[in-house]
């Protein structure tokens, strides 16, 4: 069963005074449309690159020998950044079943691990658990394209 989500409740049409009118629905919708039909226009005309980086597909390679380097004999790989940067990571992580729980132990492959906290205590207890000889490090900074990844296993 698909989720399906109404405002019928809050319009004034079903509750009155109170609700939504229909006249600001409305403008809502046309403003909508006529934000989408200049997004559509700006990208068309190559005004809004970032919108084609979903699509784009010419680093992967690049992340899949990165991603090996850093798996390469580690039982862990910990991804450490500050201010929301490994938020992206973490992301794809859950998707690729990485990082959700009970499943992420079950998977092939290094443990991963994402440190986005300044707490010393956090680093601390997880420093102090994980096997270092065998555990990659990456430092993810919030500029651009700013990696750094450190594998301590020599």
């Amino acid at each position: 069963m698909a989720l399906q989500q109404s405002i019928d409740l809050a319009l004034a049409a079903n509750i009155g005074e109170a609700g939504l009118p229909q006249t600001a629905l409305d403008a809502a919708r046309a403003g909508v449309a006529t934000a989408a039909k200049r997004l559509a226009e700006d990208d068309a005309g190559g005004r809004l690159p970032l919108l084609g980086l979903p699509a784009e597909t010419r680093d992967l390679d690049a992340i899949r020998a990165a991603a090996a380097r850093l798996g390469d004999g580690a039982t862990d790989v910990v991804f450490l950044g500050t201010g929301g940067s490994s938020l992206g990571g973490q992301t794809l992580a859950q998707l690729a079943g990485c990082g959700v729980p009970g499943l992420g132990l079950l998977r092939e492959g290094p443990r991963v691990h994402f440190l986005d906290n300044l707490d010393p205590e956090t680093f601390l207890q997880v420093l102090g658990r994980l096997p270092l000889v065998s555990t990659s490090f990456v430092a993810r900074s919030v500029a651009p394209r700013t990696y750094f990844a450190v594998p301590l296993a020599s």
